[in-house]
């Protein structure tokens, strides 16, 4: 193939390939919830469409609960960030450490300072991400406050009843403790990215 055909190719990819990430992106909004216990809305969305150049794209959703005066207390963020590249890693031999991803946090903290803010270096090309210990299918933060992140494969996302499957109904499961993670994840393990466990 000249080099012409091949950046055709590669601009017609990303082209494809950005119609695709907005729909995901805009199907993150799922997420949202308004429950007398739990309420979950968007926080702060950066992105607009139409330009998917950048590595990584977060969305912050705000958790609160519903206090007994129907006033809403903060609880915590969760982050919803599409990961198209990582940085290498030291190890080569993480399974998904070269696969598009999207990674679905949640921190405990009701400071918005406090949200999971993903690069191409957290989690890296082994699956490492600073201050953080894989638990399971979970990144648990190295201080065991309650913030947590899993991963699933991009691929895994292919409709709107995928995106309720590995992203939706589990984060929300896990914010309420509806079962531990490895009974909300354990139906969908097969999408995710499991963390490399160590030995």
């Amino acid at each position: 193939m000249s080099a012409g055909k091949a950046l055709w190719q590669s601009a017609r990819n990303l082209l494809d390939a950005q119609v695709n990430l907005d729909k995901l992106y805009d199907a993150f909004d799922r997420v949202e919830l308004n429950e007398d216990d739990l309420i979950i809305e968007n926080d702060d969305y950066t992105y607009e469409g139409g330009d998917w150049v950048r590595p990584v794209w977060n969305a912050c959703f705000k958790v609160s609960k519903r206090r007994n005066d129907g006033k809403k207390k903060g609880q915590g963020y969760i982050t919803l960030a599409i990961q198209l590249t990582c940085d290498p890693g030291h190890d080569d031999g993480w399974d998904y450490g070269r696969q598009a991803k999207v990674l679905a946090g949640y921190c405990p903290s009701p400071k918005l300072d406090d949200w999971w803010e993903f690069d191409t270096a957290n989690p890296d090309g082994a699956g490492e991400c600073e201050d953080c210990t894989p638990r399971g299918s979970l990144w648990v933060y190295g201080d065991d406050d309650g913030g947590w992140f899993y991963a699933v494969q991009l691929d895994a996302l292919d409709s709107v009843e995928a995106v309720d499957e590995c992203l939706v109904n589990p984060l929300r499961a896990l914010i309420k403790k509806d079962g531990t993670p490895e009974e909300v994840l354990g139906p969908i393990k097969d999408k995710l990215c499991i963390p490399p466990q160590s030995a």
